[in-house]
């Protein structure tokens, strides 16, 4: 009897669905079956069938199923990673969606995980949004490439083209962008105030993101953009385009990467990846055009085209010189744009700024001399502690770039299996007490003895100050964590510093910075603060300006005439 009374109520129930579904619309029915599918998918979430295992004798966070920790870091992550390790130690492990990571939070635990495991630790992961959206064609920037041999060729080959030795021989380029980006300024004040006391608020950014784009160009296309004329839509263009390219490379605001379902509902983020990989390839194929069609021997392009012995295909060479492009407006200008913005403080910013002048007379002899000669020579040790304090604060790059690991790591007491994510919390290694004492201050002296000379150490390689490294105030030097770490260390760092080094002397030999009359566009000190933008990869300040006024009206007149052929060739003329 029970047989056939379940038999005869299973019928009836399967009738009653049916009549359901005919009866009903199309939409309740589509309602249905994607709340069918949701339950399954919840179902298997929780018999752990859609997430790769916890890694054990790591602490995991608690987390929620299917979306794991996607929601709760989509906002600065860097800070929620650096309070959770407050809690569960400097390593510990969250859940994106599918993908379970590994998250660094120390300096140690970043010299044990990326340094000590470098050749473990070696690989990117392939994301959902750029890889395959964004960089449809599989034309990536080599920081964004997956490990294998065409990583291993394009890396060495920029390795090589911008070691210290070929930067060396950028000299004259940098020193000549130089001169143009400060005559820039002057020309762009279109205010008489600059050459008065008080001065005329700017906004920097653009202009050190043209500084940095023209040298980008130069040395990859022999291309000159003319920034200040014919060509300044085009650098905005690019600038634009660079900058939103950066935001779709976030590798926690990007759900769709991590929880497949949400691929299909996703239209406006991969619409707009798509735009921007049309509108980027549309400026990129115009400069290597032109590198081609002019021959010229001057450039990276034409210097891997005319090698008879060359290894690299078009693709990886046009990744290249994507790299050359893009990397410049991610670290370069954000960081110059920042230590103005410090200068500019009147509390603490004035004292640095009047210390760095008199270091940069005391080191070269006079104004005129260090103008000449601070593209050969890094004389003046105060300006190199203000850089490595300045990339050490700002942190670009929060949360670096995220690896995958190749082989399995053995980690203390866990064994972190091959092909996992790692996180690095390059802000909270940057900020970490135990090698920064008071490390949300603002400090250049932390790098410098008491006769304002940097603490011992050395390059291995060529003997001289590391001007890519960071100190503690016992003298010992460490590897800085704003241009990465490891075997994947941003190999643009020599040129970036030499750039920075180069700009900050002349502009500071120029102009005095002061804070901005307009008491509203004053920099807030703190970068999570000044953050716009807090789930990009990179940190996008919200709008600021500094006050400029001509340090040296004679000095400034000297140097125009010193300069005159190059700002005509440029120009960059002004008005008698």
């Amino acid at each position: 009897m029970d047989s056939i009374f379940s038999n005869s109520h299973n019928e009836s129930l399967h009738n009653s669905i049916i009549s359901f579904l005919n009866t009903s619309s199309p939409l309740t029915n589509a309602l249905l079956i994607l709340l069918s599918v949701a339950i399954l998918y919840l179902g298997a979430d929780i018999s752990g069938l859609t997430c790769t295992e916890v890694i054990k004798n790591i602490p995991s966070i608690p987390s929620y199923p299917i979306v794991g920790n996607a929601f709760q870091v989509i906002y600065n992550p860097s800070i929620r990673y650096f309070e959770w390790a407050k809690e569960y130690g400097d390593v510990f492990q969250i859940r994106l969606g599918i993908k379970r990571v590994i998250v660094a939070n120390s300096y140690d635990s970043i010299k044990d995980l990326w340094i000590r495991n470098c050749n473990s630790n070696n690989s990117r992961p392939v994301l959902h949004t750029f890889h395959k959206v964004l960089s449809k064609s599989a034309i990536y920037t080599i920081g964004t490439t997956p490990f294998g041999e065409s990583y291993k060729k394009k890396k060495k080959y920029v390795s090589t083209h911008l070691n210290k030795r070929s930067v060396d021989s950028f000299s004259k380029l940098i020193g000549d962008e130089t001169t143009c980006a400060v005559f820039r300024v002057l020309l762009n004040s279109k205010n008489e105030q600059i050459y008065g006391r008080k001065g005329v608020d700017m906004d920097m950014l653009k202009f050190v993101q043209y500084f940095s784009l023209r040298i980008s160009l130069k040395l990859t296309y022999d291309y000159t953009i003319d920034v200040d004329y014919s060509e300044r839509n085009l650098a905005d263009e690019i600038i634009y385009v660079e900058n939103w390219i950066t935001r779709m490379r976030s590798h926690t605001s990007n759900l769709q990467d991590f929880i497949p379902l949400l691929r299909w509902l996703s239209f406006d983020k991969n619409s707009k990846a798509e735009e921007l990989r049309r509108r980027r390839d549309e400026y990129m194929d115009k400069f290597f055009e032109y590198a081609q069609s002019s021959k010229s021997k001057n450039c990276l392009v034409n210097e891997v085209l005319l090698d008879p012995e060359r290894n690299i295909s078009i693709n990886e060479l046009k990744s290249i010189c994507l790299t050359m492009v893009s990397a410049g407006l991610d670290n370069t200008g954000l960081n110059l744009d920042y230590c103005l913005g410090h200068l500019s403080n009147a509390e603490k910013g004035y004292r640095i700024q009047s210390i760095a002048y008199q270091e940069i007379l005391n080191s070269y002899g006079s104004a005129f001399n260090a103008w000449k000669n601070c593209t050969e020579e890094f004389s003046c040790e105060y300006i190199v502690a203000l850089i490595r304090e300045t990339l050490r604060h700002m942190t670009v790059l929060p949360l670096s770039l995220p690896r995958e690991t190749t082989k399995d790591i053995h980690y203390h007491n866990a064994i972190i299996p091959k092909g996992t994510i790692l996180f690095m919390n390059a802000y909270a290694g940057n900020h970490d007490p135990k090698y920064f004492p008071e490390p949300n201050n603002f400090m250049p002296e932390r790098y410098l003895n008491s006769n304002l000379k940097l603490l011992d150490g050395y390059n291995n390689q060529n003997g001289r100050n590391c001007v890519n490294c960071n100190n503690n105030t016992g003298g010992t030097i460490i590897p800085s964590f704003s241009f990465g770490v490891g075997s994947r260390m941003c190999s643009g760092n020599h040129l970036a510093f030499k750039e920075m080094y180069v700009f900050l002397i002349r502009f500071l030999l120029m102009f005095q910075v002061n804070a901005p009359l307009d008491e509203n566009l004053t920099m807030e000190l703190d970068p999570i603060k000044l953050n716009e933008k807090p789930d990009s990869i990179a940190i996008e300040p919200k709008l600021y300006k500094v006050n400029l006024s001509i340090r040296d009206l004679e000095f400034m007149e000297n140097i125009k005439k010193h300069e005159e052929k190059l700002l005509i060739k440029n120009s960059l003329v002004f008005k008698k």
